[in-house]
């Protein structure tokens, strides 16, 4: 059975080139386009792992990880973050101190890099 990702981002383009990165590798995935359009994809749609960006208008990244960490049902579901701010992955901390740096990705993303943490994640 394939793994299932979320993509959360603002950006059409980015959904789009990510969406056609992982099915082109395998996983089946969802979008969403906002943080709270996020949050309820990822209670209804279950997925395998999260890929989140941070700073999107009206609810963003933040909200939806918080809001995900105190969902029973999909509060383990793994999360990569990216940002078009790559100077700031302080950012992290100030949503959750707990989250590994190694989780945060600056955009654009690296299809090579994204590719082999998510299947780190995914096996592990």
């Amino acid at each position: 059975m394939s793994k299932k990702i979320l993509i959360v981002d603002d950006d059409e383009a980015i959904i789009m080139s990510l969406k056609v990165l992982l099915e082109a590798h395998g996983f089946v995935v969802d979008t969403a386009s906002d943080g709270l359009e996020g949050l309820i994809q990822a209670k209804s749609g279950k997925p395998d792992l999260i890929v989140l960006d941070l700073l999107m208008p009206g609810h963003d990244g933040a909200f939806a990880y918080r809001e995900m960490r105190k969902s029973g049902d999909i509060s383990s579901i793994p999360v990569l973050f990216f940002s078009s701010y790559s100077d700031r992955p302080e950012l992290l901390n100030e949503i959750d101190s707990s989250v590994p740096s190694d989780r945060f990705f600056p955009k654009p993303v690296h299809p090579k890099e994204l590719l082999a943490k998510i299947n780190e994640l995914l096996a592990g």
